[in-house]
C-alpha cells in the first residue's frame, strides 16, 4: 500500500522542481506553494485585466481613427492627444450649437417682431394714403412730413379764403354795392396817385369833420344844460329851435363823416390792390436772387398777415419750415436785404428810368460761394445799368474776375476797392 503512495507521489511530482520531490520537503514547502498559487490565481486573473484592457485601448484607437476620419481631423498624433483635441472639438461643438440656438432663437423673435413693426407701417401707409387723397390734385403726399406741410398749407387756405370773404364783405357793405365785381368797377379807372391824394385830403377832412362832431356835441350838452337852468319865458323855445339846428347840422356832417370814411376805404382797396399787382412780381424777382444768394438753402417767399401788418417768410428748405425775418441769422438777412434790392432795381428799370446800383461790403458775411452768387446776379443788372461795388476784402476782386471777366473795372485807392460792372476790360488804377 505504501508502495502505491510512494508511485503515485512520483508521478503527482514528476513535474515539480526537484527540491519539492522530496516528502518531508515538500510539508515544510506547503504553506509557500499555497501562497503561490493564490499569487497565481491573482496573476492570471491581473492578465485578463490587462488584455481586457488592451482591447478597450485597441477599441479605443480604432475608435478615435474613426472619429478624426470622420471629422478631417490629422491622425498624425498620438491617440490621447488625438482625444483630447477630439473633445475640445466637440466642446467647441456644443458650444456653438447652443449659441446657435441661442441665435435661431433670437432671430426668430426678431422677425416676429418686425412682422408686427411691418404690420404697423403698412396700417400707417395705408392711413397716410387715405389721408391724402383729398390733397391729390394739389400737393405731392409721399411720407408724414409732405402730409403735415400739405394739412398746414390747407389751414393757411382755409384761413385766407375767410380773410377774404370778411374782406369782400366789408368792401361791399362799406360801399353800398350789391357784389366785389361792382365795387372794383367803381375803382378800377382810378389813377394810384389821384387815389392817395383822394385820401389824403379824405383823411384831413375827416379829421376836420370829428373835431367839429365833437365840438358840436359840446354844444349841444351846453345848450341842454343852459335850457334846464331857464325859466318861464322864450328862452326855450329859442334854445329848442337852436338844438334843432344843431341836429340836423350833426345829421349833414355825420352823413359827411360817413361819406369820407368810405371813400378812404375805397382808396385803401385801390392802392392794396395796386400793390397786389405790382408786389407779385417783386416778390417774384426777390424770391429767384434769394434762392440763388443761399445756395438753395431757401426755396420759397411769401406774405403772410398778422392782423395789422403783413410779414414777409422765408420758406427753409431743409426742414421745411417757414421763418421769419427775426429767425434769420445776420448772413441770411444781410442776403435777404440784397435780394430785394436787386429786385426793387429791376422793378424801378423796367419802367425806363435808368440809375446807378451803388453797394459797399454788404458780402463781409457771405462765403465764397455765396458771395459768387452775388457777383453773378450783379453782373445781371448791370446789362440795365451800371452797378458800383465797394470793399476792403481783395477775394472778392478776385471772384469778381473769375465770375465776370472782362464785365468788370477794378478801381484801387489807399482806402478802399470800386469794383464797376460794365462793358470794359479789368484794368486797375
Amino acid at each position: 500500500m505504501l508502495s502505491g503512495i510512494k508511485s503515485s507521489w512520483d508521478r503527482e511530482v514528476a513535474a515539480v522542481p526537484p527540491a519539492l520531490k522530496d516528502l518531508e520537503q515538500f510539508r515544510w514547502k506547503v504553506s509557500t506553494l499555497r501562497s503561490l498559487a493564490a499569487k497565481d490565481r491573482d496573476k492570471r486573473q491581473l492578465e485578463r485585466r490587462i488584455q481586457a484592457m488592451e482591447q478597450d485601448h485597441q477599441r479605443f484607437v480604432e475608435e478615435i481613427a474613426k472619429l478624426a476620419e470622420t471629422v478631417s481631423d490629422p491622425k498624425n498624433a498620438k491617440p490621447l492627444v488625438l482625444a483630447e483635441r477630439l473633445k475640445r472639438r466637440l466642446d467647441q461643438a456644443e458650444t456653438t450649437q447652443e449659441r446657435y440656438d441661442d441665435l435661431t432663437s433670437k432671430i426668430e423673435e426678431a422677425q416676429e417682431t418686425a412682422r408686427e413693426a411691418q404690420a404697423t407701417l403698412d396700417a400707417i401707409s395705408q392711413r397716410l394714403a387715405q389721408m391724402a387723397e383729398p390733397f391729390a390734385d394739389v400737393h405731392t403726399v409721399e411720407n408724414l412730413d409732405d402730409l403735415l406741410a400739405a394739412l398746414k398749407s390747407a389751414s393757411e387756405a382755409d384761413r385766407a379764403k375767410k380773410d377774404a370773404a370778411e374782406l369782400r364783405n366789408r368792401i361791399v357793405a362799406r360801399l353800398s354795392v350789391k357784389d366785389v365785381s361792382e365795387a372794383q368797377g367803381l375803382l378800377a379807372d382810378q389813377s394810384v396817385l389821384d387815389l392817395e391824394a383822394r385820401r389824403e385830403g379824405i383823411d384831413i377832412d375827416l379829421q376836420d369833420a370829428e373835431t367839429d362832431y365833437a365840438q358840436k356835441v359840446g354844444d349841444l350838452r351846453a345848450a341842454r344844460d343852459a335850457l334846464e337852468k331857464v325859466g318861464g319865458d322864450n328862452a326855450p323855445a329859442q334854445l329848442e329851435e337852436k338844438r334843432q339846428t344843431l341836429l340836423i347840422d350833426l345829421e349833414e356832417r355825420a352823413k359827411t363823416v360817413l361819406r369820407l370814411k368810405l371813400g378812404v376805404l375805397a382808396a385803401e382797396q385801390a392802392l392794396s390792390n395796386y400793390r397786389d399787382d405790382h408786389r407779385s412780381k417783386m416778390l417774384a424777382d426777390t424770391e429767384a436772387a434769394f434762392h440763388t444768394l443761399t445756395a438753395g438753402e431757401y426755396s420759397e417767399l411769401r406774405t403772410q398777415s398778422d392782423g395789422q401788418h403783413e410779414v414777409l417768410l422765408a420758406l427753409r428748405k431743409r426742414d421745411g419750415r417757414s421763418i421769419t425775418v427775426a429767425e434769420m441769422s445776420k448772413g441770411t438777412r444781410f442776403q435777404l436785404y440784397l435780394a430785394l434790392r436787386l429786385a426793387g432795381y429791376r422793378q424801378y428799370s423796367a419802367s425806363g428810368t435808368t440809375l446807378p446800383f451803388v453797394a459797399d461790403d454788404i458780402m463781409e458775411t457771405f462765403d465764397n460761394i455765396r458771395t459768387a452768387a452775388a457777383l453773378g446776379l450783379l453782373k445781371e443788372i448791370s446789362m440795365q445799368g451800371q452797378v458800383l461795388y465797394f470793399t476792403h476784402h481783395e477775394h472778392v476782386v478776385e471772384l469778381a474776375k473769375d465770375v465776370c471777366e472782362d464785365r468788370v473795372t477794378i478801381h484801387v485807392n489807399e482806402r478802399s476797392i470800386l469794383i464797376r460792372f460794365q462793358h470794359l476790360k479789368l484794368t486797375h488804377l
